[in-house]
This record gives C-alpha cells, structure tokens and sequence, in this order.
C-alpha cells in the first residue's frame, strides 16, 4: 500500500515521498531525466551515509533500493521542527538533536540540507 506523505516536493529536482509497506520512499522514478541523473547520485551518497549511520538515535535506517532512483528507509516519527510554535521544546529536546548532530559529525556525515522540515520531533523528546 502507498500512501502520499503530506507534502509536495519544492522544486523539479525532488522527488517524491511516500509511505510504502511500513517505510519511507524518496522515488523519482517519474521525474525528467536530468534529475533522474542527478537523483541516481544524491541517492547513492544518502544511502552510503545512512548504511555508516546505522544505529544513530534518530536517524532513519536504509533498508533498499527499489530502483535506480528510489530509495527506500525506515519511518522516524515525529512532527517537523517547523510545525512547532516557539517555546514548546525543552532545552533536552534541544540537547538531542546537538548530540544527534555530533553523533553524525563522528561518522564523518554532514546533512548538508539540515533545516526545520527535516529535523522530526517526537512527542517523548518535546
């Protein structure tokens, strides 16, 4: 079963992502073919840097490639940083996502595309 995620890609160049048997796919499968291209690469560097972040709190687990521009990983859940109203998270919540931050850094993993709508807070770490 695939069920959308409630957002849109930004721009021509994301693809989409979906629900699909219990995980997250980033697919883009129906894209153009220049960012087929360039997905096949971006896809090949997220998934050698979630396979060295096995096991990071927080962190999704790679679990395949359905195909040569998808990707397919473990849910996290939570609410997007953004959807938040200011003041609602506690200085831990704060001190995680540092320490998930630094955790990735000793990896040697930068995010590179680190921003509200990408860092999830649970309701246990709020």
């Amino acid at each position: 079963m695939t069920v959308d995620i409630p957002y849109r890609p930004r721009n021509a160049w994301k693809g989409e992502v979906c629900f699909v048997e219990g995980c997250i796919e980033k697919n883009h499968d129906s894209n153009s073919f220049l960012s087929r291209v360039y997905a096949r690469i971006c896809l090949n560097f997220e998934e050698s840097a979630l396979k060295r972040l096995k096991g990071v709190r927080g962190v999704p687990q790679f679990i395949s490639r359905p195909t040569r521009t998808s990707l397919r990983m473990t849910a996290v859940p939570g609410v997007p940083l953004g959807k938040l109203k200011r003041g609602d998270l506690s200085e831990l919540c704060f001190s995680r996502i540092k320490e998930t931050v630094e955790e990735m850094h000793r990896q040697w993993v930068a995010h590179c595309d680190l921003h509200n709508r990408n860092i999830l807070i649970d309701k246990d770490d709020s």
